[in-house]
């Protein structure tokens, strides 16, 4: 599988499972109408070919005002959604994957996974 293929694949997994996740978002808390209220979505996956890693998928978080810098629950739930992708597939992990959660112009976190 190309990467360009594989990025696709990861970004469509999830958006989904982040949807049906409820955003990782308490029911009472959630809504839709305030992308404040939601804690982590999905925005989107990009193919990189990283000097030193080589071929990288990097999958882009955002989250909302819930989480901060380095926070255990916001890795807990990119850990979730990386677990979730592995297990549906695995052969995306021959390539590199990198999750970089945002919040506005911050970058909450960088995880990596080989």
């Amino acid at each position: 599988m190309y990467i360009d293929e594989a990025a696709e694949m990861a970004k469509n997994f999830l958006l989904q499972y982040t949807k049906d996740q409820y955003y990782f978002t308490p029911k009472e808390v959630y809504d839709i109408k305030k992308p404040d209220s939601i804690r982590l979505y999905f925005f989107k996956a990009e193919s990189s070919m990283e000097i030193e890693a080589g071929p990288t998928i990097v999958l882009f978080f955002v989250s909302g005002s819930y989480f901060y810098e380095h926070d255990v629950e916001l890795r807990q739930c990119v850990q979730e959604c990386m677990d979730a992708l592995k297990a549906n597939h695995p052969d995306l992990f021959e390539y590199r994957l990198k999750a970089v959660v945002r919040k506005g112009n911050l970058i909450l976190d960088i995880l990596n996974y080989e």
